[in-house]
């Protein structure tokens, strides 16, 4: 949505509409006052500030910043967040008063700085905090599946982070959060596209004290009635979808919509523009229907069949027969004429 509603004491202090789909925000508090400002990062516009509701500032990111994080060590009234982009580049947002002349109060003025180039990296979906060793790293999830950890100097926001660790999991990352689990050892949890959950350590697990036998046994015992009760509602989940599924007609069912994210790059310049399409199960066969002329290319996991129409008119059908388990894959299209084109996407 494009509305910012503030609320206090579970009711509702104000409001803001804005230009575009909101993001993300962040909360900061007024020095010497009760009232909170808001952060608040704007599709295709950059990001705003916000005080009672009303814009006192603004400032524009062409690389279109999509996630926000608050340093955890600064102070509650100091305006500083880093922001994930979707061209892959990761900078920072902070806020300086300026001093006017004349006797004039200071105005606040947003201002943004890029300190990592994108490069040709995956848009940042996810951003967290990772503390380990005394030190505090910027966790980055990206669309194409890696991790990255950035050690941030604490004193010094505006230094470029330093690259410290790649991780690559081969799927889109939802959530990346630093963390204890089981453990006193900080470890970064991850969460995937499709509903994966793994944590990173920065060290192997060291082998501590022997755990005597009948502890061993009853932790057995529980798994086991755990992994019982887990294919119990397997089973029973499994035959709920059979009756949820079943149509009116024998020997068919509906199965439900697939859970897809996709992606459309914009036209190069040699017009050609790229869809990237990831699905949470593996797909068998991807139908694309055009009403012009197309010239098309994907990659070497599928197998690509243009079927032109028998009429006179423009319209084209396309399939894609992709291999076993694939789950992501790209198709590249190129208008052959110069008029619109209109395209349709169906997976099974």
């Amino acid at each position: 949505g494009r509305i910012v509603t503030y609320y206090r004491d579970l009711r509702e202090y104000n409001s803001y509409i804005c230009d575009d789909r909101v993001l993300d925000i962040a909360a900061f508090a007024v020095p010497n006052s009760t009232r909170v400002r808001l952060l608040v990062l704007i599709a295709n516009k950059g990001a705003i500030l916000l005080e009672n509701g009303k814009l006192i500032s603004r400032t524009t990111i062409p690389s279109g910043p999509s996630r926000l994080a608050v340093p955890p060590s600064t102070h509650v009234t100091d305006i500083i967040a880093f922001y994930g982009a979707g061209d892959g580049s990761i900078g920072i947002i902070t806020y300086e008063e300026q001093i006017q002349f004349y006797q004039r109060p200071c105005k606040l003025t947003l201002s943004s700085k890029c300190l990592v180039d994108g490069r040709g990296l995956g848009s940042v979906v996810c951003l967290g905090w990772y503390f380990n060793n005394g030190n505090y790293h910027l966790s980055v999830g990206r669309h194409d599946g890696s991790i990255q950890l950035y050690l941030v100097d604490m004193e010094n926001f505006g230094e470029k982070p330093r690259l410290k660790y790649t991780y690559f999991c081969g799927e889109p990352v939802t959530s990346v959060v630093g963390g204890c689990v089981g453990t006193e050892e900080s470890e970064l949890l991850v969460a995937t596209f499709s509903g994966r959950i793994f944590g990173l350590r920065s060290s192997h697990l060291v082998t501590g004290a022997k755990v005597p036998q009948d502890i061993l046994a009853t932790r057995r015992g529980k798994l086991e009635v755990e992994v019982a009760r887990l294919e119990k509602q397997t089973a029973n989940e499994r035959e709920k979808y059979q009756r949820n599924t079943r149509s009116l007609h024998a020997g068919l069912s509906t199965p439900p919509l697939l859970d897809i994210q996709y992606e459309l790059l914009g036209a190069t310049n040699d017009g050609w523009q790229e869809v990237r399409i990831t699905s949470a199960v593996p797909l068998d066969m991807l139908f694309i229907n055009s009403n012009k002329k197309l010239a098309m290319q994907t990659d070497t996991a599928a197998v690509l069949s243009i079927c032109s129409s028998k009429e006179a008119g423009p319209d084209l059908l396309a399939s894609v027969r992709c291999q076993a388990g694939t789950r992501r894959v790209w198709v590249k299209m190129r208008e052959i004429s110069n008029s619109s084109t209109e395209s349709k996407f169906e997976g099974s």
